[in-house]
């Protein structure tokens, strides 16, 4: 037996979790938990058998060792089914017995060694399954089962049937292992199940018959001893009459059960059209899902290679860069390579010219004295001249030399200023572009705040709510005043509830700049990583975006102006003209060439189209309204246009500032109630009085008004 035996997964205990809800949700009889990785019954399911009137209990499929922990067996009195297949049950609990209304016992695929004697008071049971399992033997006790049909004992270990069994009369089906029997032998056990019933039988000295003989009650027919032939023609009709009911109610019973499978038949059918209509919503759903993902994916493979093609084409631009510097070094290596082979071949010259003087010294010294003295004179002679040249060759030689030498002298110099300037440019490149990655963050920040709408709307709310609060403290004080506690009560209401309001949008709005904060360094480090230029790839992305005002203004253009400038193919320009406040037709129709000029259209024939669709829209609607000719032309919608009149723009939101500000813009007109002199400006929390001024709050712990321990101060900005 392994140490550790498997575990329920977490998708097996959420498969249990939707099964017990929909078991005691269902009015179905069926309490199935089949399927769920389960190592024991789970708790109080026995108990919601009984509460709920369960009558089939599906527990296969799953990996239980026994059947504690689901509670008593005894709560399981109303239950017909119990199926335990496919598990790992080694036996069975002595309570079994207990299950007084159960019909069908499935124990397949197990590793039960023995059935217990218990077994044998289930005297309602007609199907008990045994297969797969690991028994050697049946219990005689099994003989005491009066209803049992079917009985299946194949692929265990089973040799010997108990003679006993032959009591059971309403047994049609025995299935055993037939080349493993020895009682009874496996030659009389391939006849079946009424052959193997006859030898039993006929071992136990009784009379077999057929199971269609025991299904219903039998009366006895025999006549009692001492009995009259009245009697015994009384007692026969009695029996004709009964057994004629008995006739009848197998019909009705018949006909009934009939009734039952064909309703049963079509709850299966109903199930089944629901569960195919379910699976195929459950399809759509899926498909729709994974159409969704693949555009994303497309969306951003597309957005990965317009990136990589950028980042390509930097390279290219890096590599030529590169190419023309390493040319120029060649070419500048290659001038050196000359001068220095130069100087080579002038140096072995010398050398061979040396060599030859001196060889030519040592014949001279091999010549006799008189033909070195008469060549003496000669020699000198040929040896000054020869000095001449010699002296003449080193000077001329010392000259290209040093001329090469300055040269390259030359050649170094220039390269190592071109090197020093290319270096300090790179430097101030890198210095600078370090500057605008610098200006990008802190544009990018100051944007993101002034983007998110989340921030802008707890921002706007804090406001809100701090003039709610300053608002309900004068009101409070007024009323204190009064002397109305019932109205005092109501506002003290109010304000608690503000003032908690308050706290929750102060640290939501600290966690959200908090998470834009995060946000920024974690883009920071993406970008350290891949080393992109990641904050300017962002800011344009923010800059390609559309204002959120421009986006209102283009919705406050008029339908008409819309299918005008599409219709001209001029719907690049909506947004200059929703910039410009031209939303109405009788507003474009006031406009001249020179004036769609002004506003940014430099195409000469889309502003002529522009002008002469707007002036035969105009004397259409001049001829469907003759009485209206001569009036000024308004701003007004024409009737029957589906447009309605522009809505007023919202008041635009304030301005984000790039840090979180502690100050709050608020209306304050009460006195402080310390100085009696200066205004209050300081917001309590978390009370929510506004009762005090800036210069008397910071020595307060406690609110004058209420008494209560100051946690936070809010400093508020006073407006005469």
């Amino acid at each position: 037996m392994p140490l550790f035996g498997p575990k329920q997964s977490k998708e097996g205990k959420r498969r249990m979790e939707h099964k017990m809800t929909l078991a005691k949700s269902s009015p179905e009889p069926s309490y199935d938990l089949s399927d769920c990785e389960l190592t024991e019954v789970p708790s109080g399911v026995y108990t919601l058998c009984k509460v709920l009137q369960k009558e089939v209990l599906l527990l296969h499929s799953n990996f239980l060792t026994s059947l504690r922990g689901g509670g008593l067996l005894k709560d399981l009195c109303a239950l017909r089914v119990l199926d335990l297949h496919q598990n790992r049950l080694s036996s069975l609990p002595d309570d079994i017995g207990e299950l007084a209304t159960l019909q069908v016992l499935n124990l397949e695929n197990n590793k039960l060694t023995s059935l217990p004697e218990a077994v044998s008071q289930l005297q309602a049971l007609q199907t008990l399954n045994c297969r797969e399992n690991r028994l050697t033997d049946v219990h005689s006790a099994i003989g005491n089962m009066k209803s049992l049909r079917t009985l299946d004992l194949s692929k265990n270990r089973v040799s010997v049937l108990p003679k006993q069994l032959c009591r059971i009369k309403t047994l049609e089906s025995l299935l055993v292992d037939v080349k493993q029997m020895v009682y009874p032998p496996a030659e009389l056990c391939e006849g079946g199940t009424a052959e193997i019933m006859k030898a039993l039988c006929a071992a136990s000295g009784e009379v077999y018959t057929p199971p269609t003989h025991h299904l219903l009650p039998v009366l006895d027919a025999g006549t009692r001893s001492g009995a009259t032939p009245m009697d015994t023609d009384k007692h026969l009709l009695l029996q004709q009459e009964y057994d004629k009911s008995l006739q009848e109610q197998k019909r009705r019973e018949h006909v009934e059960l009939e009734a039952q499978l064909q309703a049963g038949h079509q709850e299966q059918m109903v199930m089944f059209s629901q569960a195919s209509q379910a699976r195929q919503n459950i399809i759509t759903v899926m498909a729709q899902e994974q159409d969704k993902m693949d555009g994303e994916l497309t969306d951003l493979q597309n957005r990965k290679e317009q990136e990589k093609q950028r980042l390509v084409q930097s390279l290219q631009i890096a590599e030529q860069s590169a190419a023309k510097l390493v040319r120029y070094l060649m070419e500048t290596n290659e001038k050196a390579r000359k001068t220095e082979a130069l100087l080579e071949a002038m140096e072995r010259e010398r050398i061979e010219m040396e060599e030859t003087v001196t060889s030519l010294h040592l014949e001279h010294e091999n010549l006799r004295t008189k033909e070195v003295l008469a060549a003496m004179s000669q020699m000198l002679a040929e040896n000054y001249n020869f000095e001449q040249l010699r002296q003449q060759y080193e000077a001329t030689r010392d000259a290209v030399a040093r001329h090469a030498q300055d040269s390259a002298s030359n050649d170094s110099d220039r390269i190592e200023v071109l090197l020093d300037g290319k270096q300090q440019n790179q430097t101030a490149l890198v210095h600078r572009m370090a500057q605008e990655e610098e200006f990008q963050k802190k544009a990018f920040e100051a944007l993101q705040l002034e983007k998110d709408i989340k921030h802008s709307r707890v921002t706007g709310q804090i406001a809100l709510i701090e003039q709610e609060l300053v608002q309900l403290t004068v009101v409070e004080m007024e009323k204190k005043a009064l002397r109305m506690d019932v109205e005092q009560e109501v506002l003290c209401q109010k304000r608690t509830a503000l003032t908690a309001l308050l706290v929750q949008l102060l640290e939501e709005k600290q966690n959200r700049e908090q998470e834009l904060k995060k946000r920024l360094v974690e883009m920071e480090s993406r970008r350290q990583a891949e080393q992109e230029d990641y904050w300017l790839i962002l800011y344009q992305r923010l800059l390609d975006r559309k204002p959120q005002q421009l986006v209102n203004k283009e919705a406050q253009v008029d339908v008409d102006v819309l299918k005008l400038l599409n219709r001209v193919g001029a719907e690049d320009y909506i947004p200059v003209f929703a910039c410009h406040h031209i939303f109405t037709m009788e507003q474009l129709c006031q406009m001249s060439n020179r004036d769609l000029q002004q506003i940014g259209m430099h195409q000469f024939g889309l502003r002529q189209e522009i002008v002469t669709a707007a002036k035969k829209w105009q004397e259409e609607e001049k001829k469907k309204v003759p009485d209206k000719q001569d009036s000024p032309t308004v701003s007004t919608p024409v009737p029957g246009s589906s447009a309605e009149a522009p809505p007023v723009a919202p008041p635009e939101p304030p301005a984000v500032p790039t840090a979180p500000a502690r100050d709050t813009l608020a209306r304050v007109i009460t006195e402080c109630v310390v100085c009696m002199e200066q205004n209050s400006s300081v917001l309590f929390l978390n009370c929510g009085h506004v009762c005090c001024c800036a210069g008397c709050a910071g020595n307060l712990e406690q609110c004058p008004l209420c008494r209560g321990d100051i946690i936070q101060r809010v400093i508020l900005v006073s407006v005469e």
